[in-house]
């Protein structure tokens, strides 16, 4: 066989394989190459919940592969929105937001100025879904965000239409954990996307109430009972998923 016949034959076999589908098809999810995720993190933060997040949450990237992060302190509602819509100007849509403040059901504190809050979620985020890719998670680490049905992070779903995490219970246990051992414990999920793993996270707290070393956290008076009903003294249910899935339409995903 000649080297001209050994050649048309080669690009005969490819030209078929190609027609049958061996080519790869590239991926939007985050593994399929390099995708920004942005985090936006309380400036003031007095109790010291966020306090080298930013190191956490670098570490925790470096297991997974594909991720440009980039981070922010944010003081108020005009530069959350401003910053997200900046990056997605310069990174293209975003992958994933997530957004560490401290936070009640229904709303998370920026700073002095006023508040994100289920009463200002839509006018305030107007323009903030656009700048996500479809099926972007949003992740909250924010106290209580996620508690019950009627709060924040369902209606932060619904404003944005993407899917939010968002704990349903209290976050504080970072305040007792030094800044080198503290986790965000991120992951990918089944689809490629970012996700929580809450089942890492319910088995650390759990290794660290069980130590005894975060039985004095930091909380204010006004929300010790809910800290007693949270789980605070050695009741199992402080170990229980930590983090819930709200859809768009605002009702809980199905794990």
């Amino acid at each position: 066989m000649t080297s001209r016949l050994r050649t048309y034959l080669f690009l005969g076999m490819l030209s078929l394989c190609l027609a049958s589908g061996c080519q790869h098809t590239p991926t939007t999810t985050i593994r399929g190459g390099t995708q920004s995720v942005l985090i936006l993190i309380a400036q003031h933060d007095p109790m010291g919940s966020f306090d080298s997040l930013e190191t956490t949450l670098a570490n925790n990237f470096a297991q997974l592969p594909g991720i440009q992060a980039s981070y922010h302190r944010i003081t108020d509602l005009a530069e959350l929105r401003n910053t997200v819509q900046d990056t997605k100007r310069t990174t293209g849509p975003l992958a994933g937001l997530i957004l560490a403040f401290d936070g009640k059901p229904n709303k998370l504190h920026l700073g002095s100025g006023p508040n994100l809050h289920q009463r200002n979620v839509s006018s305030v985020c107007e323009g903030i879904g656009k700048a996500l890719q479809p099926g972007a998670p949003v992740i909250l680490y924010s106290c209580l965000t996620g508690e019950g049905d009627d709060n924040l992070a369902a209606d932060l779903a619904n404003t944005l239409g993407r899917p939010v995490i968002a704990p349903t219970h209290f976050w504080l246990m970072q305040t007792a954990v030094a800044p080198s051992q503290r986790i965000s414990e991120l992951r990918f999920d089944a689809t490629g996307r970012l996700t929580v793993d809450t089942d890492k996270f319910a088995h650390y707290y759990k290794k660290r109430m069980d130590s005894g070393k975060d039985r004095h956290l930091i909380a204010p008076s006004s929300m010790h009972e809910l800290c007693l009903q949270d789980g605070f003294l050695r009741r199992s249910s402080r170990f229980r998923p930590l983090f819930q899935r709200f859809r768009p339409n605002g009702t809980r995903l199905v794990r």
